[in-house]
């Protein structure tokens, strides 16, 4: 029994070896490193059909392809350059929520805005999502919008069950 023992031992031990030897190789992105990065935090990330990443970050969005970097701001189209949340939905549209700007949809190439001009009822965006009958939510402190056919409706929070606002 011990002679087995030891063979086992003897048997696993480079394998052993082995396996703490190996190195993972990382790449490490970062404002410092000189970087195309606007900020090193990173709120949100998501992957698109295409491969493409895109982070959420206090400073705009970023869209990496595994090499380069392109950032969204305000000029861009962006109604705030701090965007909390990303998704994207079944039609491959890529959602921003923002801090104080509302929500922002990229969409061939163009960032339009759903705020306070489109009829939402406040700029406070948090969260976005998509649910089954392909409306798009995003959450806010004053409750919740809901997107379908490029109309929005917003929904407030009463002291019992949401109420619709408009």
């Amino acid at each position: 029994m011990k002679t087995k023992r030891i063979a086992i031992l003897l048997f696993s031990l480079p394998l052993i070896i082995s396996l703490n030897g190996q190195v993972i190789p990382f790449d490490n992105y970062s404002v410092q490193n000189g970087d195309e990065l606007p900020s090193n935090m990173i709120l949100d990330i998501e992957q698109d059909l295409q491969g493409y990443l895109w982070l959420a970050t206090p400073s705009g969005v970023v869209k990496f392809d595994g090499y380069s970097f392109k950032t969204y701001t305000t000029n861009d189209g962006l109604p705030d350059n701090n965007v909390d949340d990303i998704y994207i939905d079944s039609k491959q549209r890529i959602w921003f929520a923002t801090e104080i700007g509302g929500l922002a949809v990229f969409q061939n190439n163009k960032i339009r805005s759903y705020n306070q001009n489109t009829g939402v009822v406040s700029n406070l965006a948090k969260t976005v999502f998509e649910d089954k009958n392909k409306n798009i939510w995003y959450t806010k402190r004053e409750g919740f919008s809901r997107i379908f056919q490029d109309k929005t409706r917003t929904h407030a929070r009463t002291k019992s069950l949401p109420v619709e606002i408009s």
